[in-house]
């Protein structure tokens, strides 16, 4: 993952302090990816996985079914 190291380091930081605490493993920069935005964030993740079935609530968040439906090992389903 490119993008600032800095400011991944201190999110990560930041994500331990409050949910991590205690817990042998703990995230690095490494970890941590940021986007500009919801639709970047979706198509990151949808582009990680293989062939799945992903579910989402209607009418959320209206690039869902866009975003999923980029990818051909993806089947976005709605959830009424």
């Amino acid at each position: 993952t490119t993008g600032n190291t800095e400011l991944r380091t201190k999110v990560a930081e930041y994500y331990n302090h409050l949910y991590r605490q205690g817990k042998e493993s703990q995230y690095t920069y490494e970890n941590v990816c940021i986007v500009p935005g919801g639709r970047a964030g979706l198509t990151r993740v949808m582009a990680a996985l293989g062939n799945i079935q992903v579910g989402y609530f209607t009418p959320d968040y209206t690039a869902y079914q866009q975003a999923l439906g980029l990818f051909m090992r993806i089947s976005p389903s709605p959830l009424l």
